[in-house]
Order: C-alpha cells, then structure tokens, then sequence
C-alpha cells in the first residue's frame, strides 16, 4: 500500500488508540470500524484481517519513534541533553500505553509481528550503543563500560516489563516503563542534581 487514503488513516489512527488501550487482541474490527467512522467493508476493502492493521500499526510507531530518536540523536547538544530528550520522547510514547498492549506484542505468536519486533529491537540497540560509544569517546560514559552488559541490561528491561509482580507495584505501565529507564539511565541518582 503505497499512499494512504483519508478512511485507511482513520482505520489505523483508530486501530492504533483501541491497541494502546486494550492490546491487539481484545479489539475486534467492529470496534476498530466504529471508532473510525467507516462500514466493515470500507475496511475490509483496505485490509485483509486485524494482523494486517497491527502489523501496520506497529511499523508506523517504530518508524516515527526511530525517526524522532535519530533527530535528537542528530543534534548539536551535550549527550546528557540528548538523553533527556530522549527519556522525554520515552514517555511521549508510552503514555495510555496499556499493559495487555505490551503482552500482546511481546507474546505474539504471528512470525511476521514477532520479525518485526525482533528487528526493530536490534535495529534500535545497535543505534543506541552506536550513539553510547560516541559518547565514551567523548568523555561521557565511563571508559570501563562493557557494552554487552549493557546489551544484557537492555534486554533484561524488556523482560521486567512482562513481570506481573513489578507491573502490580505501579498505576500503570507506563509509570513502570518511565521507572526503567529513568532507572537505566541515572541509577538511584537524583538526575536533577546532575550537571
């Protein structure tokens, strides 16, 4: 599909809030149609099925958060700088996120979804500890770091967003992921003391 007409991109504007609130599988077509304002066969006419909506979906947030990532990555400010605005863009994406949305994505047993993921995770790691080694360079980071670790730690923050025990401890999943990776990034430091 190459350019989007005006009811597919209400589809997927719909599509995308249903998922955030109540993850890809509890949301039907119907729901997705109604918040849309189009008939079942003005979707169907754009869509095969609900995989295909999702799996647009996701590509759409990955591509917009890659790319708000390489922008600020991209600027010309101190790397703390960067970090805050990328923590900031973070919470940006997270908000109303909910917890059977990250289970739904994270559990998926659609090969083409969990390819997605998989790509998309690598592809933002290798960014990401790209920019961190930059940053060593440049005095930053500390020069002991060892990047699989870090790799480790990331990957580890992933798996702490499936677990039922820590997920109870907060209002919502979208606390928790701002704990992580406040937490990732500063530690038990007060960042606000940091220069």
């Amino acid at each position: 599909m190459t350019k989007k007409t005006k009811s597919q991109l209400a589809i997927l504007k719909a599509a995308k809030d249903c998922f955030w609130k109540y993850g890809i599988n509890k949301v039907t077509v119907e729901e997705i149609c109604a918040k849309a304002g189009v008939s079942k066969m003005t979707y169907y006419r754009s869509f095969a099925n609900k995989k295909v909506v999702a799996t647009l979906v996701l590509k759409d947030v990955i591509s917009k958060s890659e790319q708000l990532y390489d922008e600020i990555m991209g600027k010309e400010i101190d790397f703390p700088q960067k970090i805050k605005e990328v923590i900031l863009l973070e919470h940006e994406f997270s908000r109303g996120i909910s917890q059977e949305f990250i289970h739904d994505v994270t559990n998926n047993e659609d090969e083409e979804l969990q390819q997605l993921m998989v790509e998309a995770n690598k592809k933002g790691q290798q960014k990401f500890i790209h920019h961190m080694k930059e940053a060593q360079k440049e005095g930053w980071i500390r020069k002991d770091l060892h990047f699989p670790f870090l790799i480790h730690m990331m990957n580890d923050i992933n798996i702490k967003l499936m677990d039922e025990k820590l997920i109870a401890m907060y209002d919502s999943i979208e606390d928790l992921i701002m704990e992580l990776v406040n937490f990732f990034f500063y530690g038990i430091v007060s960042h606000e003391k940091i220069k």
